[in-house]
């Protein structure tokens, strides 16, 4: 399995990390992909690559949450993407659920991560939450044969998937969400198809039942695979093997 989109290192993991990490290998967890979230958090992040190497991937981007100074934010991502190579650009997008005032700016600044991922040739990591249609037009903006990525934590509908199927090679991430009760993802994964999805955590964040609520870890991405398998009438081991694939492939891993 490849978790590929965590935050490990973020606090909550500092206590323990060598820990988490020795769970994840025991249950079959093959590589991790740090997913980035702002300048803040930077030097933390390639501190645990360098702790895990070839097991640990960092990527580069502005989450949109925590835009503060777009120009300066886009500045410190242009020159992070000079300096090294990444496993992808993330994560960027569009967040509208508490604040709307800097709508504008993430617009902006997701449509240079999209454009610095193309000449790049890198996959995006996208976030997007109540913002689904400006995140399709903005995609739509940039469709092209080389416009690759994922689409994290997916909440969309199946017809939504379909449109942002049509601006590139996109693949969609799912995680703990899957396990909740009531959740309504379930329904739409046969229609995204299993060589569309990518298993992802959003660690610590998002753990799936039983854990809800607790902090997640990678370890538990057996149970996303699951009920994953559940859906499809498959082994879990089938699902691991064929989101493993999409993942490499997408990837380049």
């Amino acid at each position: 399995m490849i978790d590929t989109h965590i935050h490990l290192y973020d606090p909550d993991f500092d206590t323990d990390r060598d820990a988490v990490v020795s769970r994840a290998r025991a249950v079959g967890v093959s590589a991790m992909v740090l997913a980035s979230v702002s300048e803040k958090e930077y030097d933390a992040m390639l501190h645990v690559e360098a702790q895990y190497p070839d097991y640990c991937y960092a990527s580069i981007g502005l989450q949109p949450e925590e835009l503060t100074d777009l120009a300066a934010q886009m500045s410190w991502v242009e020159q992070g993407l000079k300096s090294r190579r990444w496993i992808a650009i993330g994560e960027v997008g569009l967040d509208y659920h508490f604040d709307t005032s800097r709508a504008a700016e993430q617009r902006e600044a997701f449509r240079q991560q999209i454009r610095w991922a193309l000449d790049y040739d890198l996959p995006l990591l996208i976030h997007s939450r109540d913002a689904f249609a400006d995140t399709l037009q903005i995609l739509q903006e940039h469709k092209s044969s080389r416009l690759r990525g994922v689409m994290h934590c997916y909440s969309g509908s199946a017809e939504w998937a379909r449109e942002i199927l049509k601006c590139g090679d996109f693949y969609f991430g799912i995680g703990g969400v899957v396990t909740f009760k009531n959740a309504k993802l379930p329904g739409i994964l046969p229609s995204l198809g299993l060589d569309r999805l990518l298993l992802e955590t959003d660690a610590p964040y998002l753990a799936p039942t039983p854990h809800r609520g607790q902090r997640n870890e990678s370890a538990y991405l057996t149970l996303v695979a699951q009920k994953i398998a559940e859906v499809f009438d498959i082994t879990p081991e089938e699902v691991s093997a064929r989101t493993d694939n999409n993942a490499k492939r997408l990837l380049k891993l």
